[in-house]
């Protein structure tokens, strides 16, 4: 299952670091705010929280999450577990065509605004 303190291994024994940096089997690397995850989707630790081996919802840190590819929340910000590479460190969104988060357009706003408003 991995270790808590730090490291997060996968099931073929290999350890890899979850503070800041993750790096999956495929040799993808992304950054999670000290998150990380296996994405194989075999196993997973969060800060001592132990994945979910059948591919079911968890949670993590109190926010809802699916292993099964599908959608979840991340710190607020939607991702997608399909197993491609995703940054929750800033904006959320999947990899695979779908609309981005709203924060992007909530930051694009705000920044229009400001423009504007110093204009």
């Amino acid at each position: 299952m991995g270790l808590w303190s730090g490291f997060a291994g996968d099931m073929s024994g290999l350890a890899w670091d979850t503070i800041g940096i993750g790096r999956d089997m495929s040799g993808l690397v992304w950054d999670t705010i000290g998150l990380g995850r296996d994405m194989s989707a075999l196993t997973w630790d969060t800060i001592g929280l132990a994945g979910n081996m059948s591919g079911l919802p968890r949670d993590t840190i109190g926010l809802g999450g699916d292993m099964s590819g599908l959608t979840r929340d991340t710190i607020g910000l939607g991702g997608d577990m399909s197993g491609l590479v995703w940054v929750t460190s800033s904006l959320g969104g999947d990899m695979s065509g779908l609309a981005r988060d709203m924060v992007t357009a909530i930051i694009n706003s705000l920044f229009h605004y400001k423009i504007k408003a110093a204009g």
